[in-house]
């Protein structure tokens, strides 16, 4: 009997200092097959644990780099924590010898999506991983250069033939490339930030115009509100002239003849308020004017800011259901080069064109003036 009980006691007293061994060098708690080393100060994986554990978790640590081959005596290893560190970088063969490992988790430390940060060979060995969590991470270098980091690691994750579940991080214009082609089980990507920002980027792109019409408007109707107690449309010019500084010639022409006609007109160079942001002063143009005239050129077609007055425009004319815009060709443009809410303008309402002779011109200048009254 006590023969048979020796081995037992020599057996627990290994295993007592076994653990009494790992709590003084590693500070890390064993509970049969997991390893728990959060909130440890560590700065490295520890070497000393019990070689069969399956889980490890290492959050709230002080890991910067993962060396090497850091994990290779834990071969059995099949859920790994790494959560909450100050990990900037991988290293070829980081997780190398982990044949067995399901689950890898990444989020919440310094690594940016680039192939500097998880190089080729990173997760090689992973032959098993099924779960790859590496979204939430903070990396300074994304938005100091948000250009420089386009395309996703995809060479690294590439190598994770098996995998299933993987979260990451959105990249601006982000490219996924043809190494996850080989991910054919992968069922799931998990990037919120990445398809929230797009969608939410792509509405604000496609209503730009509408955005900043709105803004104005409410801005300047406020500011109506209070300082005016009628608050009726009161119109200060007649028409607004959008044009290109390129065809100036031309408009000194137009404010000769349509002014000499008593008409108001409001051009930027010689009307709009100093001090005010030029958005400002083209939507107050535009909601003070009866019209806006304008003139279209090649010059015209290549100025944001004449495209900028023609939305603001036609937000006007939508919201406000008035007749606004008027249309002066004053040269032969292409029509591949037309906005196509312009081009539809043009094809379905008239449009004045600027003729070469004098007589021509004459009758021109009273069809102008005669729209812009109506």
């Amino acid at each position: 009997m006590e023969r048979l009980m020796f081995p037992q006691i020599v057996h627990d007293l290994l295993v007592l200092i076994q653990i009494l061994v790992i709590a003084s060098a590693d500070l890390c708690y064993v509970n049969k097959e997991v390893a728990n080393c959060s909130d440890r100060g560590l700065t490295s994986v520890p070497s000393t644990l019990p070689e069969n554990i399956t889980t490890l978790l290492m959050t709230r640590n002080k890991v910067v780099d993962i060396e090497g081959f850091a994990f290779k005596q834990y071969a059995n290893l099949k859920n790994l924590d790494l959560t909450n560190n100050k990990i900037k970088t991988l290293n070829n063969h980081s997780f190398s010898g982990l044949g067995c490992l399901e689950s890898l988790n990444l989020e919440y430390n310094f690594l940016n999506l680039s192939h500097n940060a998880y190089p080729a060979l990173c997760f090689l060995g992973l032959v098993s991983l099924q779960r790859l969590l590496i979204g939430n991470n903070v990396a300074l270098e994304w938005f100091l250069n948000p250009r420089g980091l386009c395309n996703y690691p995809d060479k690294a994750i590439g190598q994770l033939q098996e995998l299933q579940e993987l979260s990451v991080d959105g990249l601006p214009n982000g490219v996924f490339g043809l190494g996850f082609s080989r991910l054919r089980h992968l069922k799931r990507i998990c990037s919120i930030t990445f398809f929230l920002s797009i969608t939410v980027l792509g509405l604000i792109y496609r209503y730009r115009w509408r955005i900043t019409y709105f803004y104005y408007m409410v801005r300047d109707r406020y500011n109506l509100l209070r300082h005016q107690d009628d608050v009726e449309r009161q119109f200060i010019s007649d028409a607004f002239i959008s044009y290109a500084s390129e065809d100036r010639d031309f408009i000194d022409t137009l404010c000769n003849n349509l002014e000499g006609q008593g008409k108001r007109l409001v051009v930027h160079h010689r009307d709009f308020r100093p001090g005010e942001p030029i958005g400002a002063n083209i939507v107050k143009s535009v909601q003070t004017s009866r019209h806006t005239v304008l003139i279209l050129s090649g010059s015209f077609l290549a100025s944001h800011w004449c495209r900028y007055e023609f939305e603001m425009a036609r937000m006007e004319a939508v919201y406000d259901s008035r007749s606004v815009l008027i249309v002066v060709k004053i040269e032969d443009v292409s029509a591949a080069d037309v906005p196509r809410e312009l081009l539809y303008l043009m094809r379905s309402d008239s449009y004045l064109e600027y003729p070469d002779n004098a007589e021509d011109q004459v009758i021109f200048w009273v069809k102008l003036g005669e729209a812009i009254s109506n």
